[in-house]
């Protein structure tokens, strides 16, 4: 970045090269009188088209250099904890499409200016009195008809996963919280019946 040239040798530049100067001659002229200036300096006043520089050589007073819009201000931070204390909170980026600002203020705003920290609930179903008789009388038949006495020696058993695809309630799993550390973690209840799923089984 070329030096920073005063408004009076910047006129004084403007009126040689109206002369027909050229850039070596006019720095010669500008040594002359102590002025020690590069010729990429002078070509950086000659090209500059700003309206600051404009108004400065021609002696105009000039408006001030507009500053962006300060996204982490008071209002956007008020907005962030009333989003972040929800139960139901949304995510930052959630809450950045709402504010109209990026996912990476929101996240800076909820760890560094409300000091809160984002986890995760468990998982967890919602089982009826039906549905826990019922996984009850399922385990006793498989032991009943596979498991009891020698049968055992012959099983084999199997891990699975499950894949939900569609299976959300409208409940989101992530939350804030100032806590370092929770005694008890928020569950996210689900219930017994499910959407589409897949399940993967490995022995």
């Amino acid at each position: 970045m070329a030096p920073t040239v005063s408004s009076e040798v910047e006129a004084v530049i403007r009126v040689l090269y109206e002369d027909k100067m050229t850039y070596r001659v006019i720095q010669d002229k500008l040594l002359k009188p102590g002025h020690k200036i590069s010729i990429g300096s002078i070509s950086h006043v000659l090209n500059s088209k700003g309206n600051i520089g404009q108004a400065k050589v021609s002696g105009l007073p000039h408006s001030k250099v507009n500053r962006p819009t300060i996204v982490r201000n008071p209002g956007n931070m008020r907005n962030v904890a009333r989003y972040a204390s929800n139960v139901n909170a949304l995510s930052p980026r959630a809450i950045a499409k709402k504010l109209g600002t990026f996912h990476t203020t929101v996240n800076k705003i909820i760890r560094g200016n409300l000091a809160m920290q984002t986890r995760r609930k468990h998982r967890g179903h919602t089982l009826k009195d039906s549905n826990k008789q019922n996984r009850k009388t399922n385990a006793r038949e498989l032991y009943k008809r596979h498991l009891a006495g020698k049968r055992s020696d012959f099983a084999v058993t199997l891990e699975e996963a499950y894949f939900y695809i569609q299976d959300c309630s409208g409940e989101r799993r992530i939350f804030f919280t100032k806590a370092r550390n929770l005694e008890v973690t928020p569950v996210m209840n689900k219930k017994e019946t499910f959407g589409e799923k897949i399940m993967i089984g490995a022995q």
